[in-house]
């Protein structure tokens, strides 16, 4: 049974139009064969130059698309390595099409709107995106310089959080990947609250795991504040700088005004104490 009300939002937007009806062994033939072809020759039956490559990623588009049709009909089938592999062969190059890029990302978390999270099935595949480097995988283009990209940042965060919250591993091979504090730094200065909100959750989530030079600066978390009306985000940033002091308790205290602190964390302090 799939509950259709948890669909998620970033999934549903998937199209299936011209989803085929192929099953994952079928396309896996077709498309591993068409692979090693480009890789030999450098070229494919398809054509050359740029209308060759935009046809091979329309192709492997409808391929994706095919395999979201799959995935929710059968959640267990992404847990085959083979076909993960091949999933994921594109999105090993910093350089993929961000369209394909999204789409994988979509395809990978779609397992997770039907697999009960005390399942074996649900530990299984966690296990498997876990085997395939995955955490890495998607570390790796939140780290690529570019300009902001609302969807991207948000559909890879959005798995990275949910393997972190799934798995012990994920946390300690996440942690062992970001090994500077940039990477928090700089998805806390989107606008958008929906990334902040993910990342302080994720930052939660690997503190006490992350090395020294990796941990945020408090200013950077004292900001959010500052200057945010969102309660939610206000205690998420509050839950970190007590973690950061507990973590680094030379750093210098949080520099919060009177004023901010009346008007933004004593309520949520207030909230935090009610039974």
């Amino acid at each position: 049974h799939k509950p259709e009300n948890l669909v998620l939002p970033q999934i549903a937007k998937l199209s299936l139009d011209d989803a085929t009806k192929a099953s994952v062994d079928s396309n896996a033939t077709i498309k591993n064969a068409e692979i090693s072809k480009i890789e030999e020759t450098g070229s494919s039956d398809e054509g050359e130059g740029g209308d060759s490559d935009s046809q091979q990623e329309d192709e492997w588009l409808q391929f994706l698309d095919s395999q979201c049709e799959e995935t929710m009909l059968n959640p267990s089938c992404l847990s085959d390595a083979n076909s993960l592999e091949m999933i994921l062969m594109p999105i090993n190059d910093e350089n993929v099409n961000r369209e394909i890029l999204c789409r994988t990302v979509k395809l990978l978390s779609l397992p997770f709107i039907s697999l009960s999270t005390e399942s074996q099935e649900c530990d299984s595949y966690v296990g498997s995106l876990m085997d395939a480097n995955v955490p890495k995988i998607l570390l790796m283009h939140l780290k690529t310089p570019e300009e902001i990209d609302f969807e991207k940042t948000d559909v890879i965060l959005q798995l990275l959080l949910r393997l972190a919250l799934m798995n012990s591993k994920a946390c300690k091979d996440l942690a062992e990947e970001i090994n500077n504090n940039s990477f928090f730094h700089g998805l806390l200065q989107y606008e958008s609250a929906e990334i902040k909100d993910t990342s302080l959750c994720l930052l939660l989530k690997l503190l006490p795991h992350l090395n020294e030079d990796s941990l945020p600066d408090h200013e950077t978390l004292i900001e959010i504040i500052r200057k945010s009306d969102n309660s939610d985000l206000v205690e998420k940033a509050m839950l970190c700088i007590i973690q950061l002091q507990l973590r680094k308790p030379a750093n210098a205290t949080a520099d919060i005004s009177k004023q901010i602190f009346t008007d933004r964390c004593l309520p949520v302090l207030d909230n935090l104490t009610v039974t």
